[in-house]
């Protein structure tokens, strides 16, 4: 059994999101496929954060 993840730029366009359907296709031993936050999401999701808080917040 195989997982695999993506995210970032892999998830960008629909042109890589087409690449990884293919991937995953090709590939009979993946079982889960894991998508996380498009390119450029999560440093927005970071900065809305730091707005709504009103504080200097760090991401490790």
């Amino acid at each position: 059994m195989k997982i695999i993840k993506f995210g970032g730029t892999s998830v960008q366009t629909s042109d890589r999101i087409k690449g990884i359907i293919e991937i995953m296709k090709a590939d009979k031993t993946v079982r889960v496929t894991i998508c996380s936050a498009l390119g450029g999401i999560t440093d927005q999701l970071i900065e809305t954060a730091k707005k709504l808080l009103g504080c200097n917040i760090n991401i490790i």
